[in-house]
């Protein structure tokens, strides 16, 4: 499962999971958990632009991008040294989406 893969940052296979949700008619689809997962696993990983990536990925399969999702894109950020893109995430993408932010989120 994916989120197997975010414990082992086993950021590859967690990706080829992800990708092989709901494809050829199976039962399970991506979904917020799913998308959280792969971000962690790409941060353990230290490929946390993939993860900032996946962000866009979810919006585009009509995901809604919460709070729990976009911590975990700024612990990506954090951990990859690019506090840039973490301001980006928060000034853009949290207020556009209306996002409340908590604790964790600072």
């Amino acid at each position: 499962s994916v989120s197997a893969c975010e414990k082992r940052a086993e950021w590859q296979q967690a990706l080829i999971i992800l990708n092989s949700l709901g494809k050829q008619g199976g039962p399970l689809t991506a979904n917020a958990f799913t998308y959280g997962a792969a971000i962690s696993a790409c941060e353990n990983a230290g490929r946390w632009t993939l993860g900032l990536g996946l962000l866009d990925t979810l919006v585009a399969a009509g995901l809604a991008l919460d709070t729990i999702l976009t911590n975990s894109a700024l612990s990506a950020c954090e951990k990859g040294g690019s506090w840039a893109s973490a301001v980006a995430l928060l000034s853009g993408s949290v207020k556009r989406l209306g996002l409340k932010v908590n604790v964790v989120t600072f």
